[in-house]
């Protein structure tokens, strides 16, 4: 099945010194996702690679928000839509040392406020503090694993995770491969569906490579 374009509402310019524009792919929607910045790039793979997001739109179409000015038009960055029961969130994305340049603070208010009715439920800003550049390579090392995921290798795996309680090194669960790349793409794709839990998800996984088994996991 062939890669679906991105469709943003508008097109950001040609790359510049010092910013990073570009695409992604969610393999789970075979969609392209476009972004600006590291910070979006990073958001970008964190929403995709997440079990508990459907769809992820890059710049839906822009919004009228009310201002004391008069109403002006705003493009959020990203819009998720939640896996279950639809819930649908807009994201801005700025570094918080800039979030009063542009007064987005001000400008999300406006649209939970006022702007929201049939573009999403809720609008959020994110930075980074819960955009990193760890939490991002979790996540591409994510949707790289569900490219080439093996249901025998994530089942084998998962039923070895199951005989440990509480915290284990990766290391031991994935002795029981002869591949070790097959073992870690494994780890990857039973951490999408949340089967294994990382110890530190704030952390890139090699860096603590410890995890405990999910025995609650649906």
């Amino acid at each position: 099945m062939p890669t679906e374009e991105p469709t943003p509402s508008r097109w950001y310019p040609a790359r510049t010194k010092g910013h990073s524009r570009g695409t992604i792919t969610n393999p789970k929607t075979r969609s392209a996702i476009s972004y600006a910045s590291t910070y979006e790039m990073n958001l970008a793979y964190m929403l995709c690679a997440s079990r508990h997001v459907a769809k992820v739109e890059d710049q839906p179409e822009a919004i009228i928000v009310p201002r004391d000015d008069g109403d002006k038009q705003h493009t959020v960055d990203f819009r998720a839509t939640m896996a279950g029961n639809g819930y649908r969130i807009v994201v801005g994305v700025r570094p918080s040392w800039q979030l009063d340049k542009d007064d987005l603070r001000h400008t999300i208010e406006r649209i939970n406020s006022g702007s929201l009715a049939g573009f999403a439920d809720e609008a959020i800003i994110l930075t980074e503090r819960e955009i990193t550049n760890d939490r991002g390579w979790n996540a591409k090392s994510i949707l790289r694993a569900l490219k080439g995921s093996v249901a025998n290798d994530n089942a084998r795996l998962a039923d070895h995770a199951s005989k440990f309680d509480g915290t284990v090194s990766l290391m031991t669960l994935t002795s029981i491969f002869d591949d070790s790349a097959a073992a870690w793409n494994a780890v990857w794709c039973l951490i999408h569906d949340e089967i294994l839990l990382p110890s530190r998800p704030d952390l890139k996984l090699v860096d603590a490579p410890f995890a405990t088994f999910n025995h609650n996991a649906a």
